[in-house]
């Protein structure tokens, strides 16, 4: 998802396109510092490769369900 905000900003020939696609961008990179951060905080432990599928598919719906 964020690399089509990527290509669209260096296709915009409009400012104002522009200028949204880049603020969407960063609303987007925002979220995902902020999983990417909140994961980074939990108690760590080991993980089965069946728990990290699990965690994968997780994140993977999430951000099919956000749009």
């Amino acid at each position: 998802d964020h690399l089509s905000y990527v290509k669209k900003l260096r296709l915009a020939e409009n400012p104002d396109r522009y200028a949204r696609y880049i603020g969407e961008l960063h609303t987007k990179l925002e979220e995902l510092y902020s999983l990417y951060y909140e994961i980074s905080q939990k108690e760590k432990c080991e993980i089965s490769k069946d728990n990290a599928k699990g965690i994968i598919q997780e994140l993977l719906n999430m951000s099919l369900t956000d749009d």
